[in-house]
């Protein structure tokens, strides 16, 4: 038929900023009706001058992609940076995410082996290695390895160092690592130790789930047995306006069966650079929420000393009672809302709920609510 591609095919590229020829980067064959079948190395759709980046692998009959696919890097000479796993129908089983690292090590038998570094891209040209390890012959991670924490971005350069047992445990000390900027060196802030099943022991200094560059939070405690919080844990949180240390700004106490108890200070979900929202109040024996909260709010801009802004009531099920002032559902030093009314017995909201701007001191609307 005419228009349609048959035969051999060769992908070529020319880099500009190279020696100006071009290079044969790519190959495959199509059947007499124009589908791609057999071995083949074609571009991934993002391919451009910064992410040279090859895919290799099989079409079958059908023209559907089958088996491994190795992802490869021109950018890092032609180095293998991970994979993609095609079932008998083609569809995909998995694929490599972050564009921003690539993983250069060797297979066998479809099975990582040996050494494997891990490299992250600092620039459009030049990656730097920031860790890796050794794999058995059955792709199981022993001894010593540096692993970048599974949300490794630019804002969060955050590495776990320690070691894992000959059947892939982690055991023993690990380290938290953090750079603050990009080529930084990476500083412990953090770490403890696990058991011989892997189980956090002793005590530990972890990061927050969502730590970065605005929010370097860390939690200080203790571990007791099968990873059990038990005891004092400290909040501690570094300002970037301040002088780089971490300061305690909240915690509370564990009881023996992990569950937090007695007088506490807790952090806004959303905490951060400008959202520095902290809860104080208690919790019952029952790990609940009772009696009096306050809500205090830091202006880092200002003073830097946590002021009150609003608060209320818990009964003793957990459930906010009375007259209570809360915060906007998008509360920052930019936009310093809050509203105040009251709850019934049931914790339903009721009456009329006024709207403030605490910056301005000012009213800013009313919402009435069914009794």
């Amino acid at each position: 038929m005419k228009g349609m591609k048959v035969g051999s095919w060769d992908i070529k590229y020319c880099d500009l900023d190279g020696d100006g020829k071009q290079k044969e980067i790519g190959s495959g064959t199509y059947d007499q009706n124009g589908i791609k079948i057999g071995k083949w190395i074609e571009l991934d759709e993002g391919f451009k001058k910064d992410k040279q980046v090859t895919l290799s692998g099989e079409y079958n009959m059908k023209g559907q992609k089958i088996g491994r696919w190795n992802i490869l890097t021109l950018n890092y000479s032609n180095q293998l940076c991970g994979c993609i796993n095609f079932d008998e129908n083609g569809n995909k089983i998995y694929k490599t995410e972050n564009k921003s690292i690539i993983f250069v090590g060797q297979f066998r038998n479809n099975a990582k082996i040996d050494r494997w570094d891990t490299l992250y891209k600092y620039n459009e040209k030049e990656y730097i290695k920031i860790g890796g390890g050794i794999y058995n012959q059955v792709e199981i991670k022993v001894g010593k390895w540096i692993e970048m924490d599974v949300g490794f971005k630019k804002v969060k350069q955050v590495t776990y160092k320690g070691e894992y047992n000959i059947n892939g445990m982690k055991v023993g000390r690990w380290n938290i690592n953090f750079a603050y900027l990009e080529k930084d060196e990476y500083k412990e802030i953090g770490g403890g130790s696990y058991d011989q099943e892997e189980n956090k022991i002793g005590k530990w200094i972890e990061l927050d789930e969502e730590f970065d560059q605005q929010k370097q939070i860390t939690y200080n405690g203790e571990y007791f047995m099968k990873g059990i919080k038990i005891g004092r844990w400290d909040i501690n949180y570094c300002d970037l306006n301040g002088d780089g240390t971490y300061k305690l700004i909240g915690g509370g106490q564990y009881d023996q069966k992990g569950i937090k108890i007695g007088k506490w200070a807790e952090l806004d979900k959303e905490f951060n650079q400008s959202k520095n929202i902290t809860y104080n109040g208690e919790y019952s024996s029952k790990g609940i929420k009772i009696g009096l909260w306050d809500i205090n709010y830091c202006d880092r801009d200002g003073d830097g000393k946590y002021k009150l802004i609003g608060g209320g009531s818990f009964n003793q099920e957990g459930t906010k009672i009375g007259r209570w002032t809360e915060l906007n559902g998008i509360f920052s030093k930019y936009y310093q809302f809050t509203q105040s009314g009251e709850y019934n017995k049931k914790g339903k909201k009721i009456g009329v709920w006024i709207e403030m701007d605490i910056k301005n001191n000012k009213k800013h609307g009313k919402k009435k609510y069914d009794y």
